[in-house]
């Protein structure tokens, strides 16, 4: 073979290795950009949501640790695959946009709705909620055989709750106070006939000694005809491994309802 032919041959290698070098490299770009990180970072409702997601009381006094039924049962499926969940409880308005955004990958504690299914990636339901009412038993009982009935009453809300499970637009109901307590005093001095909530949540506030409704004399009643409230996972789709992480958290919401459920994280936050 003559030197020409040698040449032409050698440059013919060379430029197939450097294709097969490319290809390579981009293949593995990719493939580092999906993978999911050790570390996934969550938000969610500085408010608090208990049972669900609240700061642990130490001595009655609330600390910085983040603790509940929702953060357990997320750090439980990602322990799974090794990866550690954290999170910070900020305002909720500025927590969906920003893990709307990416700067987070995730929060807990959501009801769906065809907005959100077009901004986030929606998980499987995971938990439930009933909702109640709640009135002064000091005063006539509310007479409310539908959802419908309650906009026949005076209602009061805490402000930035959202109402419309409740079938309720903003002119509906009271919205002005900014805590459970608050809320159940405005009952109490007749502001309002009736207190429209998630059982479970206010049971939850009861539980770390920032409701007393029992003591106040305001009992619940459950509206008929309304069924639970299912709650989601939301995840942004901003991030590469977006798409892993849905798939990774509806298997694992699957897996542990296919098993015992999750009734160990249940009872140990009251809701059994």
């Amino acid at each position: 073979m003559n030197l020409f032919f040698r040449c032409i041959l050698l440059m013919l290698a060379n430029s197939l290795l450097s294709v097969m070098c490319h290809a390579g490299a981009v293949t593995n770009d990719a493939q580092a950009q999906d993978q999911l990180p050790r570390v996934i970072e969550m938000c969610d409702g500085i408010d608090e949501w208990p049972p669900y997601m609240y700061f642990k009381r130490i001595n009655g006094e609330k600390s910085s640790e983040v603790v509940g039924y929702a953060f357990d049962y997320v750090s439980r499926i990602l322990a799974r695959k090794g990866i550690k969940a954290t999170i910070k409880l900020i305002p909720w308005n500025r927590c969906v946009a920003e893990v709307e955004s990416g700067k987070y990958a995730m929060l807990l504690d959501a009801s769906n709705s065809e907005e959100r299914d077009r901004k986030f990636f929606v998980s499987r339901t995971y938990y439930e909620v009933h909702l109640v009412y709640f009135y002064d038993l000091s005063r006539p009982k509310p007479q409310i055989n539908s959802v419908a009935d309650l906009k026949k009453f005076r209602l009061c809300g805490v402000l930035g709750y959202n109402y419309a499970p409740f079938l309720l637009e903003p002119e509906n109901i009271d919205t002005g106070a900014d805590g459970y307590d608050k809320v159940m005093a405005k009952l109490k001095l007749n502001r309002c006939d009736a207190v429209p909530d998630r059982l479970e949540v206010a049971i939850g506030f009861k539980t770390i000694g920032e409701l007393d409704f029992i003591g106040k004399n305001i009992a619940y009643d459950f509206i008929p005809g309304v069924k639970s409230l299912s709650y989601h996972m939301l995840i942004s789709r901003k991030l590469p491994y977006s798409h892993k992480l849905i798939e990774l958290i509806d298997e694992g919401i699957v897996e542990i309802n296919a098993h015992s459920g999750a009734a160990d994280l249940a009872e140990k936050y009251g809701l059994r």
